[in-house]
């Protein structure tokens, strides 16, 4: 029986392979920056035992940029230029923090089963919802699939039916005691309802909209509306070259991930690392997975239309980017009227970059901090190799520079020194 098993995964995965090689564009990540590993302010979370980093990446609309880094328990927030700005503590509800979301302005602490929490970009907790003990517990989910409008919290049922919490809090008891059933939500759409939801809508099916814009995060519900919407399903992308018709997403076992919208309102999904991407008329435009993928984490989407990923080890975390080439009028669109300068790939690794150092004697660290411990030291016109750059610029003994990975050329010692006393060639 176990030799079935066996076989019947390994078919799975080669026919999963297959398809996508067979159907999709691959384009090449470019790698935007590096993050150095530690626990000190700037760095980033790794634990060696597990082999886990940071959970998720998410821009906003302005292109500044947030790291969850659960292992320490913070935010770590960027702006669009990648500067570090500031760090966020005590976002996440229990020690698990290995998954996590963020969507519009809100981060989604998905720690425990059956329940999430819901912060602001300040940290301030909104609301906490744990349904593990409510009638609805072998209804919903094992991530909840909820939508947070109006001040009010609508969750899907299995069985495609809502219901919802008004006016949510931090005391899960009294959340509890607020939930409404499927018919008591949909009475909350009526004129006579206490609640303003002129601009917010439900349709027949349970479906949600806001200004008339589908609102949901499950694939076969976004699907399904733009199937009824469309006369007939031709999918092609920008070279008219025909890929997999997005309904075969439905019955083939892929897990399918809402990744957001760009600024031009087209729609992206990950299935098991192969993007989808529909425009605002709900047509696939095109579909990638790219050469040599390197993600550990959910991708996220820049506002201009790119995809980035997150991937990390024991050295590093590492931010990658696929350039939008489906929609390239909006991208240059978008970095015309933001005023934010597109940010070129970095080889951190060049071996063609060098430096001479220019004190007399300068320690050679195991990390990119004071705090690291001193593992060496180089003399005034010394000649180093630039390996990889920190992520900001920090200030020493009144300098501002970055901290840099370095080698030695003569004797191949490694490690981390302040930019400062360099003089890159």
């Amino acid at each position: 029986m176990r030799r079935i098993i066996k076989i019947i995964c390994f078919l799975n995965i080669i026919i999963t392979i297959h398809l996508m090689a067979a159907d999709y564009n691959s384009y090449e990540q470019e790698l935007i920056m590096t993050f150095p590993v530690g626990t000190q302010i700037g760095e980033i979370g790794y634990d060696n035992g597990y082999g886990r980093g940071p959970g998720a990446l998410f821009f906003d609309e302005k292109g500044f940029f947030y790291i969850c880094d659960g292992w320490n328990d913070k935010v770590l927030v960027y702006d669009s230029n990648y500067h570090f700005l500031k760090e966020i503590f005590n976002i996440y509800s229990s020690k698990a923090k290995q998954v996590f979301a963020i969507d519009k302005k809100y981060f989604i602490d998905y720690s425990y089963n059956f329940s999430f929490s819901v912060d602001e970009f300040d940290g301030e907790k909104l609301f906490l919802i744990n349904l593990s003990n409510s009638e609805y517990r072998n209804e919903i989910y094992y991530y909840p699939s909820f939508i947070f409008e109006k001040n009010i919290v609508f969750i899907y049922l299995k069985n495609g039916s809502i219901i919802c919490i008004p006016n949510p809090g931090k005391d899960n008891d009294k959340n509890m005691q607020k939930i409404l059933d499927n018919n008591t939500t949909k009475d909350l759409f009526e004129s006579a309802s206490d609640y303003d939801l002129d601009d917010l809508q439900i349709d027949g099916e349970n479906r949600l909209f806001l200004n008339g814009e589908l609102l949901t995060r499950n694939y076969k519900v976004f699907y399904n509306y733009w199937k009824d919407k469309h006369e007939r399903l031709k999918y092609k992308n920008r070279n008219n070259k025909n890929i997999k018709s997005p309904q075969d997403f439905l019955n083939s076992g892929f897990v399918m991930t809402y990744l957001g919208k760009d600024k031009s309102n087209n729609f992206y999904w990950d299935a098991n690392q192969a993007i989808l991407i529909f425009n605002k008329e709900g047509w696939l435009i095109d579909g990638f997975i790219s050469k040599n993928m390197k993600s550990k984490s959910i991708p996220t989407i820049h506002p201009s239309g790119d995809v980035y990923f997150l991937d990390y080890d024991q050295k590093g975390v590492y931010l990658y980017r696929v350039k939008n080439v489906w929609d390239p009028e909006s991208r240059v669109k978008w970095y015309r009227e933001s005023g934010v300068k597109d940010v070129q790939p970095k080889n951190h690794g060049s071996k063609n970059q060098t430096a001479i150092v220019t004190d007399s004697l300068l320690s050679v660290r195991k990390s990119s901090s004071l705090k690291g411990s001193v593992i060496g030291s180089l003399k005034k016109g010394d000649t180093v190799e630039i390996l990889q750059r920190g992520f900001s610029k920090v200030t020493i003994n009144g300098l501002i520079d970055y901290w840099y990975k370095i080698r030695r050329r003569y004797d191949g010692l490694e490690g981390w020194c302040f930019g400062g006393y360099l003089r890159l060639k």
